[in-house]
């Protein structure tokens, strides 16, 4: 991999989070306007001494950490892939054993406090907001997908943070932040991937109020823990009838389960996929019986999505940079690769998708981080579920986080895959071959389109959400009118208004067809939209670059704009072929 700071090296990563994301909106909600500064002030608790007193040095802060996350990611977590990659995870006698550089580089991310990075600072976490814990996340993945997934286990921990009672916080939240305890989630089954409401594992209460489990899950990450530190696992079982309303979320203790198995895989060959047995194991109740998918599983439904959508980005930037690298030193025909008009195409298209995509994980970061903490405001100043629930921004909030992580998990996966693809076309045959990085990326690339629900799961998902809220009056077309009205620039707010207005045409359509036809073209409406909303960011990123970043920058925005203009026109194209013939 290359080696180099990956926060450094990428001004799009670093305009996108000093210029686009808008801290002003989320950091207050984040700092429950800066109380902690104001207890250091009083206590000087050292808990909080670097509790911000306002949205500028809170953003400070995070640039702050983000550039040291951007070293170790590039340098320490980069030059350690390949060697983790070539040695790989073996099971020895129900243990799964890592690579050494594996266990050394979690020790010095653990070091470093970057476990703690979700935590309120009344456990020792850093209170990192949503978009902020997204960077970390896409570098910590440009170095290495697999190392990353192990940090992002360890953020399991806001489970806690958030669902648990005190005593479990107090003994949980402090270990998995230190290192000395990680995290896993136990959800499939070999059944029972995605259609967890008929999960099997059984749980029974005891006498003494404690439950047991019986049965087994599959396709676990991490439910080993890391080398020697035990995993705590968020276990999914069910404690009466059938169905999402007979399941209940628990506790269990890595310790207390067997390994049989990890799985062999395509890619990602260092992050452990364990098949797990529950034999009469203890467990905990986290919460009322039978809230266990209705509530807490669905709770998280949106930070799995954003996660793989970042990691996507991550991958893809990461697949990028050495095809940008090698096409620059490469040469053929008395020319370097990217000299080549053919090749530089590729490359241009690629740098605009993946800027593309990165605008959408930023942006759906600060509407999932809005929706939470406008929510956990609420619920802090004591109104009750019912008034949350009909609350007017929570209700615009909820549908558009529900749709945009679909669409970010969407759209970040399946193109992460083309730009792997496409950069081990640029390599040529020794793109095939294992000489060079990109084959790993190419492979690790693979799952993301798969887990945390399929590609066809999202795009069912958000067609539902897309069907109510994109229509004259609705909150997801409001919105993007929203994206546009401040625009600078009539001709690009002008491109954007007619693309929108062939996308209504193409959801009118839609809505007229058959429900078997529905599930069949949805899409057909689906892709659409979702390119033209990411052509919509782009648009606002033009402007923001113009008014507050060198004139290079801007014209480099300029170019992905027009490249991600033709991807969006054919992608309506296509729904016009096939909705209206």
């Amino acid at each position: 991999m290359i080696v180099r700071n990956y926060f450094d090296d990428n001004p799009d990563l670093q305009f996108t989070l000093k210029h686009f994301v808008n801290w002003q909106e989320i950091i207050p909600l984040r700092e429950n306007n800066f109380a902690d500064f104001q207890k250091y002030r009083q206590t000087q608790d050292d808990r909080y001494a670097l509790a911000p007193e306002n949205t500028a040095q809170a953003v400070e802060n995070c640039l702050d950490i983000l550039q040291q996350v951007g070293e170790i990611s590039g340098k320490n977590v980069a030059s350690a892939s390949r060697t983790m990659e070539e040695q790989g995870l073996k099971l020895v006698e129900g243990k799964v054993i890592f690579p050494d550089e594996f266990i050394k580089l979690y020790e010095t991310v653990a070091g470093a406090g970057i476990l703690s990075a979700p935590i309120g600072r009344e456990y020792g976490g850093l209170n990192m907001p949503l978009p902020a814990l997204m960077a970390m996340k896409e570098m910590l993945t440009r170095g290495d997908n697999s190392f990353e997934i192990a940090v992002a286990v360890s953020y399991l921990s806001n489970i806690v943070y958030k669902f648990c009672p005190e005593e479990m916080k107090e003994e949980f939240i402090p270990k998995i932040i230190s290192g000395e305890l990680t995290a896993a989630m136990g959800l499939s089954e070999p059944d029972f991937g995605s259609d967890l409401a008929h999960v099997r594992s059984k749980a029974v209460k005891q006498e003494d109020g404690s439950y047991r489990i019986t049965g087994s899950k599959r396709f676990i990450t991490h439910g080993c823990g890391i080398g020697d530190k035990p995993a705590i696992i968020f276990t999914l079982a069910r404690t009466s009838g059938s169905g999402g309303k007979g399941l209940s979320f628990f506790l269990v203790h890595s310790k207390d389960v067997v390994v049989s198995r990890i799985e062999d895989k395509l890619g990602l060959h260092c992050s452990p996929t364990c098949e797990l047995v529950y034999e009469d194991t203890p467990a905990t109740l986290i919460g009322r019986e039978g809230d266990g998918l209705i509530k807490y599983v669905i709770a998280m439904l949106n930070h799995g999505r954003l996660g793989v959508a970042v990691e996507s980005v991550g991958v893809a930037q990461a697949a990028l940079a050495e095809a940008q690298k090698y096409a620059s030193e490469r040469v053929q025909f008395g020319k370097t690769l990217d000299q080549i008009p053919a090749v530089k195409r590729m490359l241009d298209e690629m740098t605009a998708i993946v800027q593309a995509k990165r605008a959408l994980v930023y942006r759906t970061a600060e509407v999932v981080e809005r929706f939470e903490l406008s929510h956990e405001k609420l619920v802090a100043e004591g109104q009750d579920a019912r008034s949350i629930r009909k609350n007017p921004q929570i209700v615009e909030l909820d549908k558009l986080a529900k749709l945009f992580t679909s669409i970010a998990k969407l759209m970040c996966s399946e193109y992460a895959n083309k730009v792997a693809y496409d950069a081990v076309q640029i390599f040529g045959g020794a793109g095939f071959t294992e000489e060079y990085d990109i084959s790993k990326l190419y492979r690790d690339a693979r799952i993301s389109t798969i887990y945390e629900g399929t590609t066809q799961i999202h795009i069912n998902t958000a067609s539902g959400v897309l069907v109510e809220g994109f229509k004259e009056g609705g909150v997801i077309l409001e919105y993007i009118r929203k994206e546009i009205q401040d625009w600078k620039d009539t001709g690009k707010k002008d491109v954007v208004s007619t693309l929108l207005q062939e996308c209504l045409t193409l959801m009118d359509a839609f809505k007229e067809k058959s429900s078997e036809d529905r599930l069949y073209l949805v899409r057909d409406i689906v892709y659409p939209f979702a390119h033209l909303f990411v052509f919509s960011l782009l648009g606002t990123q033009i402007q923001l670059s113009g008014e507050q970043s060198p004139e290079n920058f801007a014209e480099e925005k300029q170019a992905v704009f027009d490249k991600y203009l033709l991807l969006t026109k054919n992608s309506i194209a296509m729904g016009k072929t096939s909705l209206l013939g």
